[in-house]
């Protein structure tokens, strides 16, 4: 009988180390779950990141963007691949549409203080100013808008909208080589400029009140950068 006893109190802990090596067990392989799954999340968040980062140049955080002022240098590997974008909450438009606009002016070659200063005099900088005839933050004519559309751009789209006024002015600038002359067509038409042209006046109150926008935003840009 005594040896029973002792047979059976060893068979009950050999069974006592199985389960607690059951246990052990179980604990690495949960540990090895929680680690491997870490590694995944950090292997997805390396992935995710652009492979051109940005980098933020200037006081506050990214979550700074929409309420404080940073310079904004788009960069491939260590080397810069353009002009850095600037972003200023003294421009009353969103982190975006500041981005949009300095796309455009890049896209059609207009100096970005140009197309500030326009939006600026147009609507003072109001993307849903409508005058009864033309319309957007860049004051759009109606009648350019089959052509904009035919070239892939929305001119009642906000976006849209500065992508054909960087346009227009874009041209003007390209055809006349010279800025009064290019804003006055954007102003009042090539044909309404040309009679203008005509009588000797190769400048206008608004063309002079555009330019004088366009310094001090160009101000504003080099005091950024």
């Amino acid at each position: 009988m005594h040896r029973k006893k002792q047979c059976d109190t060893a068979k009950r802990t050999d069974r006592f180390s199985v389960s607690q090596i059951a246990g052990f067990l179980a604990c690495v392989f949960l540990l090895d779950a929680v680690s491997i799954g870490a590694s995944l999340i950090d292997q997805r968040l390396t992935t995710d990141q652009p492979t051109d980062p940005v980098v933020l140049v200037g006081s506050g955080s990214p979550g700074a963007l929409t309420s404080g002022t940073a310079k904004l240098v788009l960069t491939t590997g260590t080397q810069n691949t353009q002009s850095p974008y600037v972003f200023t909450a003294e421009v009353p438009l969103d982190y975006h549409l500041q981005m949009v606009m300095q796309q455009a002016a890049e896209k059609y070659g207009v100096p970005y203080a140009l197309l500030l200063a326009i939006a600026e005099q147009e609507s003072s900088f109001d993307t849903t100013a409508d005058n009864g005839v033309c319309y957007g933050l860049m004051q759009i004519h109606p009648i350019n808008y089959a052509r904009l559309r035919g070239l892939g751009i929305e001119p009642t789209d906000t976006a849209g909208n500065i992508f054909a006024g960087a346009l227009i002015i874009g041209e003007y600038l390209d055809r006349y080589s010279d800025t009064s002359m290019a804003l006055m067509a954007y102003n009042c038409g090539e044909s309404g400029a040309s009679a203008l042209w005509d009588q000797g006046c190769y400048s206008s109150d608004y063309s002079r009140r555009v330019i004088s926008r366009e310094a001090k935003w160009q101000d504003v840009i080099e005091q950024k950068t």
